[in-house]
């Protein structure tokens, strides 16, 4: 048998995959632009048209614009753009215009009010259509008005094998790693 370590009830969501980093975008209702990675995100339904969700701090920016504009953008940033994770998680939107201090590459989207940065492997348009909040976290539902993805990333799936669809995932603390080449069948 195996030999394994006792982890405390705390640590035990470390154990879970929450699948590729994300980057949400979001504008405040007096105008003010945001984005912030987020680790824990799934899609929730498919048809007739993409719903999914992701896990934010309450007391956080992102959150608060979210509630009162009631959407948000998603990037998936490629494993080239990891600095651009870690510097955008660095600080509070709430402070600091992150565009502009970290000086990044931006393009509006077409359905919402957001700043997308460029480069990133795709990018989801949502709006919310439910919000759940228990003590500091919520869940945010978000429905799909518009996505794109990388040509060269995706082909009928996001192809975490190839180059160009290398995403990052977070592991705790400042530990990422990438989408592997291997494919198990």
């Amino acid at each position: 048998m195996k030999d394994y370590i006792r982890l405390s009830n705390a640590k035990a969501y470390q154990l879970l995959n929450s699948g590729a980093m994300i980057l949400i975008s979001t504008v405040s209702a007096n105008g003010k632009y945001d984005i912030a990675p987020i680790a824990w995100q799934c899609p929730i339904d498919y048809d007739p048209v993409t719903r999914l969700l992701f896990v934010c701090d309450s007391d956080h920016q992102t959150f608060k614009n979210i509630s009162e504009t009631r959407q948000f953008g998603i990037s998936v940033p490629h494993v080239s753009q990891l600095i651009l994770v870690k510097e955008v998680g660095s600080c509070s939107g709430r402070d600091n215009d992150k565009f502009s201090k970290f000086n990044i590459q931006t393009f509006q989207p077409e359905n919402i009010n957001c700043l997308f940065p460029e480069d990133c492997i795709g990018y989801i348009e949502c709006r919310v259509y439910n919000i759940i909040t228990d003590c500091s976290v919520s869940l945010v539902f978000g429905e799909v008005l518009s996505s794109k993805a990388d040509r060269e990333a995706y082909n009928m799936r996001l192809l975490s094998e190839a180059e160009a669809g290398k995403t990052i995932h977070h592991l705790g603390g400042k530990i990422f790693i990438s989408t592997g080449d291997n494919i198990i069948k």
